[in-house]
């Protein structure tokens, strides 16, 4: 769906942080995004979406994709929702995400419930 790469970063090992963003509601698609920070970066308030106010998610949406290593934004359709499940497409979409990185993980982490 989208990706991105910010600054310039070695290609050695990097962690992944991927999650669900957004409450889902019916004929909506289930949207999820991943990214890899620089080692030791940190964001004030970087948390579960869901528990941001918009300002605040917007305004972390500019910060991070001005400087993350890379990201990636993928989403899966109601249809498929209706037909495997909300949990198994936020799964699906999270893994695509994680998939159209421009570097690849060495380990990831996510927000989804276990």
């Amino acid at each position: 769906m989208d990706a991105g790469r910010g600054r310039a970063h070695s290609r050695r090992a990097a962690h992944c942080r991927s999650g669900r963003g957004g409450p889902r509601t019916a004929l909506r698609p289930v949207v999820a995004a991943a990214v890899i920070l620089a080692p030791g970066f940190r964001f004030d308030g970087l948390t579960d979406s869901k528990k941001l106010t918009e300002k605040k998610r917007n305004e972390l949406d500019v910060e991070i994709r001005a400087n993350a290593v890379c990201w990636a934004i993928a989403e899966v359709d109601a249809e498929t929702i209706d037909r495997i499940n909300i949990r198994q497409a936020s799964l699906m979409a999270m893994r695509r995400a994680v998939g159209q990185l421009a570097l690849s993980p060495t380990t990831c982490s996510s927000t989804a419930a276990t």
